[in-house]
């Protein structure tokens, strides 16, 4: 998990979102960060026990691979969940300031 990547998404997604997002929607912003991972190795996972059928592959093990890595990025993220709400926190004061 890499918190300057998460930081300068966020950033600029509630640069350009915070006005119309609800306080929850803000408030739950890291948390989906990391279900929407969880999600996407969900999909790659069940795509691999289905036979493959959705995301194109080069070898025969890829899309557990790839299952296999985002849940493995979940786990880092999980590390960081409170270092990635007060980023949040962080960038929202900024933007209360500068208003």
């Amino acid at each position: 998990m890499d918190l300057n990547l998460f930081e300068a998404f966020s950033t600029g997604y509630l640069q350009e979102t915070a006005l119309i997002l609800e306080p929850l929607e803000i408030e739950k912003l890291a948390f989906s960060a990391r279900m929407m991972t969880f999600m996407i190795g969900l999909r790659f996972l069940t795509d691999y026990l289905e036979g493959d059928l959705y995301y194109k592959i080069h070898h025969p093990d890829q899309n557990l691979n790839r299952a296999k890595t985002q849940f493995k990025l979940v786990e880092s993220m999980e590390k960081y969940s409170d270092s990635m709400d007060e980023i949040i926190s962080r960038i929202m004061k900024k933007k209360e300031k500068g208003k």
